[in-house]
């Protein structure tokens, strides 16, 4: 089965408490990855207490014993999530801004799914149909899964 590379408010749900049905189904028996710029957009939003959004909001809503969890969990990123080092994708990203529009956060995720050899998934909701329709030119499973 092919690794499954989430997005950050998946990771979140993943790392919380495995998500919806969708998620935990789609993740079963699999490796699971994201990306270095995901990651830190969800570090970023559970450590920011400014803004409630869309990655915070869950965050904050679940109870305090699974949010110690989730962010222990970040601070060092459990080695069950795979997380592809720009090092190894700069050059592909580089060629693929070539044949799509897409900015760094949408070439990073494109090179990574390319990379391993994953499908995405990717939150309902947080849906960017330019890096749906690029992933889906480079023959690329796309699974839209609601939050968890």
């Amino acid at each position: 089965m092919r690794p499954l590379l989430l997005d950050d408010r998946l990771l979140l749900d993943h790392l919380l408490d495995g998500g919806s049905t969708r998620l935990r189904s789609l993740c079963r028996r699999r490796a699971v990855a994201t990306t270095g710029l995901w990651y830190y957009r969800l570090c970023h939003a559970i450590r920011s207490d400014v803004i409630v959004g869309a990655l915070s909001g869950p965050f904050l809503a679940a109870p305090n014993d699974i949010r110690t969890r989730a962010s222990t969990a970040l601070v060092r990123l459990p080695d069950s999530v795979n997380l592809v080092s720009l090092r190894d994708l700069a050059p592909s990203m580089a060629e693929l801004v070539e044949r799509h529009r897409l900015n760094a956060l949408s070439l990073e995720a494109l090179a990574a799914a390319l990379s391993l050899g994953a499908e995405l998934a990717i939150a309902e909701g947080s849906e960017n149909p330019t890096l749906i329709d690029a992933a889906r030119f480079e023959r690329l499973n796309v699974h839209v899964v609601p939050p968890g």
